[in-house]
């Protein structure tokens, strides 16, 4: 394999050791979303929130975990000795909520690292990282407090692909194949095409039909130092390519300070934005277009904002199941001993 290919071909399981990375896992439980009227991050499944689910699998691994949880109160107690486990409030925004966990949960809880400016202020954040110019390969892994099949392997076999590579990306982000969920309804005979919030958005790609899965590695102070971290909102609060032309514009709106690599970039034009939203569409809907590059979509996203951004297409297929609406909360309620069951011996 290409060391420096943007897409990691290696197998799901690899054998070198656990490696040290990452310095914690990130799990944010800020939405203000309610299903069967809770907090999505509260949802039970056999007794037990979704949120417990993605802490506990992290916190097997004998990481350190940090998540901001909105109404952190109604969890806290329960990790109040878990030496390895903080609990902090959310903020109104997934990326201020992220810098808080970083600044205040993370490095001034660091004995080596005191910053005592303002964490939302990002001028006072770079003029700290002149100070402390190897906080820069800070490496985190963020997964969603929302995926009740996530698993502790899951967790484990990603940092390993990231750990093997050797030169470590920037952004690492995590795929899953439509084939491993494809394969997961026809081994259980499941309605899978009942739960449309996890169909949608699938990409289709000149390497198949893929997915973003909902775990990340990142390197957050090179995301700060370069202004990516601001683009990420805006990414995320219109990630939904599938809904139309508004949610591409939303993000492009996102890399405004990036314009002039965007506008001078050969790809990066209305051919791109037309690759984007018609490669982008509902699994039993019509496709129009022609497959995304997924290799050369990476290299535009490195080539546009200076920092190295690859995929990982070896994802399982339990990152991917999340929670999004009442239906799909039924869905996983009824299934959900079988479901687990499956991921587990697989």
């Amino acid at each position: 394999m290409n060391p420096l290919s943007t897409i990691s071909h290696l197998p799901s399981q690899v054998s070198s050791p656990m490696s040290c990375l990452p310095n914690y896992i990130y799990i944010p439980a800020g939405s203000n979303q309610k299903i069967a009227g809770e907090l999505k991050h509260f949802l039970t499944l056999e007794n037990r929130t979704i949120l417990e689910n993605a802490i506990e699998a992290g916190a097997n691994l004998e990481h350190r975990i940090i998540s901001t949880v909105k109404e952190s109160h109604r969890i806290k107690d329960k990790y109040k000795r878990a030496e390895n486990i903080q609990i902090l409030e959310a903020r109104k925004e997934l990326i201020d909520s992220s810098i808080y966990a970083l600044m205040e949960g993370y490095v001034n809880s660091n004995s080596e690292h005191k910053f005592t400016g303002n964490w939302a202020n990002l001028r006072e954040i770079k003029i700290f990282l002149k100070k402390n110019p190897e906080l820069l390969d800070l490496t985190i892994l963020s997964v969603g407090s929302d995926s009740p099949f996530l698993t502790s392997k899951d967790l484990s076999d990603f940092i390993q692909r990231y750990s093997s590579l050797e030169k470590k990306p920037d952004i690492y982000v995590g795929l899953t194949s439509m084939d491993k969920l494809v394969e997961l309804n026809n081994k259980l005979k499941l309605r899978v095409s009942s739960i449309d919030s996890t169909l949608n958005n699938y990409c289709i790609t000149d390497m198949g039909l893929f997915r973003i899965s909902n775990m990340y590695i990142i390197k957050p102070f090179k995301l700060l130092d370069t202004g990516v971290i601001g683009s990420l909102q805006k990414v995320y609060d219109h990630r939904k390519l599938s809904q139309g032309i508004t949610q591409y514009l939303g993000i492009l709106s996102g890399f405004s300070s990036f314009l002039p690599r965007v506008l001078a970039h050969p790809y990066l034009t209305a051919k791109f934005a037309k690759d984007i939203l018609t490669s982008s569409r509902h699994f039993r809907g019509n496709y129009l277009g022609s497959p995304i590059k997924l290799e050369k979509a990476f290299q535009n996203t490195s080539e546009v904002t200076g920092l190295d951004v690859r995929g990982d297409i070896n994802c399982g297929v339990g990152p991917l199941l999340d929670i999004d609406d009442e239906a799909s909360y039924n869905f996983f309620k009824k299934h959900y001993g079988e479901i687990s069951d499956y991921i587990l011996s697989n």
